[in-house]
């Protein structure tokens, strides 16, 4: 999503967050990959539980105390994948459950949100309605997020350069662009349009017509000057590997790429490809795959 154009967001229950939450004496304490101890010690990087969590507690009407809360995820941070909305969910529904008292999606995710800002300045929410989605999501800033219903029977592969994506140097960096050369405003209406055709794509089973629109965004967003080296080194490796199509995914300067692939089979093939070529972790995830749930 660049400046006011649709994006198109999904869960992958292919990575996971579990937030497991048990009696602790004393000040609420939590542990995961970036911090242990009492949490309201932590570290920048849980910053946003920091902030969520008295709130959490005060909505279902429980004193800030004698908690632990064990974090434990598959999803790596600051690339594109949505991880620290998909952990603040998970810290949700974790409290929810051991307090066995239900809350409102609105309520959930204006408090992810607000944890969000701690990281992501002013987020668009998008990372938050995907993690607790069960859909495919047609997302606009501004207007009602609309579920795409996919009938596409094919399978995405993830691989990850193992580079933290870096979302205020891209922005600002494109910013600065268009400033300078106003007709690169053209390539953004394009992506626009490239989602609309991505939209259709899913809903009618076309995933040859799918992976011609994932490779022509990812030129427009390399043009756009978003992209890295080594993303555009992992897509040509997708395509040269057989991919229908791939591109970056995220917010630009690292993170990942995802790659469309027929069938589970050739999805194998190609991770292993791309973990042999430097990629440091992958996934596969079927797009036809309707998950109970996405994060616990």
């Amino acid at each position: 999503m660049v400046y006011g154009q649709p994006a198109i967001a999904m869960p992958v229950p292919a990575v996971s967050v579990t937030t497991r939450t048990v009696f602790r004496h004393g000040p609420v304490y939590l542990k995961c990959a970036f911090y242990e101890g009492e949490l309201v010690h932590g570290s920048e990087e849980v910053a946003g539980l920091k902030k969520i969590v008295p709130l959490i507690l005060r909505q279902l009407n429980q004193p800030c105390a004698d908690l632990l809360l064990t974090v434990s995820s598959d999803i790596p941070a600051e690339r594109g994948m949505g991880s620290s909305a998909a952990v603040s969910i998970s810290v949700v529904r974790s409290l929810c459950d051991y307090f066995a008292h239900p809350m409102d999606r609105r309520t959930m995710l204006s408090l992810v949100n607000l944890s969000e800002q701690c990281y992501h300045g002013a987020p668009s929410g998008l990372d938050a309605e995907a993690a607790s989605n069960f859909h495919p999501l047609y997302f606009v800033r501004g207007k009602e997020t609309a579920p795409i219903h996919t009938r596409i029977h094919s399978t995405l592969v993830i691989a990850d350069t193992g580079i933290k994506g870096q979302t205020s140097k891209a922005v600002a960096a494109l910013k600065r662009r268009l400033e300078q050369d106003p007709g690169l405003k053209e390539d953004l209406s394009r992506l626009g349009r490239l989602t609309d055709s991505a939209r259709r794509a899913l809903q009618t089973d076309q995933p040859e017509m799918l992976g011609r629109v994932m490779l022509e965004a990812h030129h427009v967003l390399k043009d756009l000057g978003v992209s890295h080296p080594a993303l555009d080194r992992l897509v040509e490796l997708a395509m040269t590997g057989g991919a229908l199509g791939a591109k970056m995914t995220g917010s630009g300067w690292g993170g990942c790429i995802i790659a469309l692939v027929r069938h589970h089979a050739q999805g194998v093939t190609l991770a292993d490809r791309l973990r042999r070529a430097g990629a440091s972790g992958t996934w596969i995830q079927p797009l036809d795959e309707q998950p109970e749930f996405v994060n616990q």
